[in-house]
């Protein structure tokens, strides 16, 4: 579902030059990615990584994140390369439309449109624009505002009683003052 064919194509209409696609990760689709690239005459601007422990440091070194998924539920790969300041491009799918809030972050490639996704790319690497708006939209995305939200949900939704958990932690303080 993540459709590196689908990239192969699109990057070699990408007009930037020296631009260069590392891909991340092993499976079994590998042979098929590898004669995709073959097929395409890509041997020379493409590397594939396979599996990193590290993708982090990978991220440091990139001008840009590509995401061609044809689904993506959520692609925790776009908060991370987000949460690092990376221009994210990608194929509008879930996941994504809803982390790049409809195109707001990122630009949302229609699935399929090869041409499309490589003007997205050139663009995007032409003009990345600041890392602060993506890094903030990032943080949206982080455990202490997921925390934040879910106990505002649960406010709201008690319509302000006190949850026992409080209750027992205001009674452990009141014990602990005497």
């Amino acid at each position: 579902y993540k459709n590196f064919p689908f990239l192969i194509r699109a990057f070699k209409q990408v007009k930037t030059p020296n631009a260069h696609l590392s891909i991340l990760g092993d499976g079994v689709d590998r042979p098929q990615i590898e004669a995709e690239i073959k097929a395409q005459g890509m041997e020379s601007r493409i590397t594939l990584l396979g599996y990193r422990p590290d993708p982090w440091s990978h991220y440091e070194k990139a001008a840009l994140f590509v995401l061609p998924s044809d689904s993506e539920p959520f692609g925790l790969v776009v908060v991370e390369a987000m949460a690092l300041g990376l221009p994210v491009v990608s194929t509008d799918c879930e996941g994504p439309r809803e982390i790049l809030e409809n195109g707001r972050y990122g630009p949302l490639v229609p699935q399929g449109d090869e041409a499309a996704f490589a003007a997205a790319i050139d663009a995007a690497l032409e003009n990345p624009g600041g890392p602060d708006q993506r890094i903030r939209r990032a943080n949206d995305f982080s455990v202490e505002t997921g925390v934040d939200n879910y106990e505002r949900l649960m406010n709201d939704i008690l319509g302000g009683l006190t949850l026992p958990s409080a209750r027992i932690q205001e009674k452990t303080e009141q014990v602990t003052k005497r």
